[in-house]
């Protein structure tokens, strides 16, 4: 359906991208995709995408924790792209580092990924979500959301967005989207001043392959990057793992459910700060991924939970989304029919994980608004996670890096 002649005004539009990681049920029980299926080349330009976004905000950040979905980022972005147009378009392509893909492709790779990261381990639960609400008065092509339906299973929803209940709905399904550990996105004032609201959410429940036992966890100093200390709750625990030790890290990997998934652990050595290795890492990210050895390992790792709010505009600018956000430039008419109006006023990313014994619960929302291996030795690798330090969580099948982030106090 087209714009009528009359709806000329620039708009602003919301959209909001939701991540959560914590338990849920799914209908199906296995995969219609395998891992053949996957775009290889789709998912090394997610990562590559995530690890500068990563490096340009924790650059912004001065040594504060960061987390954040990486996947649900891009998730949040292909629904921006499909009504993007022209110089917008090509940017947002630049930007995700998928120039050469068509929009067919690109939204192929995306449900395969949605599919197999849902259902490939059914030790982990995860569930995808995506939704989009309109204010009553803005039509949007049908090309447009046909494609979000199919691809994304987008739930489309008109709303009248003056109305102060238009927010609770949303935040509503923000909540279940996210087991609660995300209550709202978005205030009724912030729906008032914008007419069009995209979201993703993944909620995901890992727990241990090799839990820790909670007797053995105890009150010790997690040594801060300004020389003081905090006392942390330290798990331990002596089992077979997946390590690897450089000149410049430590690093393990600690698997969930059957093995798919699993959150990568590194450590800077004595006399190194994560702050100076930390674009070594992002630039360089087969040094942490790749080249492991299995063997016993004494694995001492801080019980933590962070939470993380922030607006990604000015860092998605520096990586060249520009027109975008420009009330003038920007060109959303495979939304709308109409090469002005829409623009995106900000993105904003909300966040939240916590680790204990027993596994992984996070969640996660971002928002945007348009207004090899060596013989392992005898003795057993030891990793003591009592300073700040980087981690990733990732899926072997697919190749993602789904979450990842820095813990510089883990309280």
């Amino acid at each position: 359906m087209l714009l009528p002649s009359s709806f000329k005004k620039p708009m602003a539009i919301l959209m909001v991208l939701l991540l959560g990681v914590a338990g849920c049920s799914n209908v199906r029980e296995s995969s219609i995709y395998e891992a053949k299926d996957v775009n290889h080349v789709q998912v090394k330009a997610y990562n590559d995408f995530a690890l500068h976004l990563a490096d340009k905000l924790l650059k912004e950040s001065s040594g504060e924790n960061l987390f954040i979905s990486p996947l649900s980022i891009t998730f949040a972005l292909s629904l921006v792209l499909n009504g993007a147009e022209g110089g917008t378009r090509a940017e947002l392509q630049q930007a995700l580092g998928v120039e050469g893909m068509t929009l067919e492709a690109l939204n192929k790779g995306n449900e395969v990924l949605t599919d197999l990261l849902t259902y490939e381990d059914t030790e982990v639960e995860l569930k995808i979500a995506n939704g989009l609400w309109a204010r009553k008065e803005t039509p949007l092509l049908d090309s447009y959301t046909d494609t979000l339906k199919k691809s994304y299973k987008v739930k489309v929803k008109t709303l009248d967005f003056e109305d102060e209940g238009s927010a609770k709905t949303i935040n509503n399904w923000v909540k279940k989207n996210t087991d609660g550990r995300i209550e709202e996105i978005v205030e009724p004032s912030l729906l008032k001043s914008n007419v069009l609201l995209l979201a993703n959410a993944i909620y995901f429940n890992g727990t241990w392959s090799k839990p820790f036992e909670e007797s053995f966890t105890r009150k010790v100093p997690f040594y801060l990057a300004d020389g003081t200390e905090e006392t942390v709750q330290m798990m331990m625990q002596t089992t077979v793992l997946s390590y690897k030790e450089t000149e410049s890290f430590k690093a393990v990997r600690l698997p969930y459910g059957s093995g798919v998934w699993d959150m990568v652990v590194v450590l800077p050595n004595e006399g190194q700060t994560l702050t100076e290795m930390a674009p070594q890492l992002l630039s360089q990210s087969d040094e942490w991924r790749e080249g492991f050895v299995e063997g016993k390992a004494i694995v001492e790792l801080p019980r933590f939970q962070l939470k993380y709010n922030n607006s990604l505009k000015d860092t998605l600018q520096l990586l060249g989304v520009k027109s975008a956000f420009d009330s003038a430039a920007a060109d959303f008419s495979a939304m709308t029919g109409k090469t002005s109006g829409l623009f995106i006023t900000d993105v904003l990313h909300k966040s939240f994980i916590e680790v204990n014994e027993h596994g992984t619960e996070a969640a996660a929302v971002t928002s945007v608004m348009m207004a090899g291996s060596a013989p392992a030795p005898d003795k057993p690798f030891q990793i003591n996670v009592n300073r700040p330090f980087f981690f990733a969580i990732e899926d072997h099948t697919t190749g993602s890096i789904v979450f990842m982030g820095t813990v510089f106090n883990p309280e």
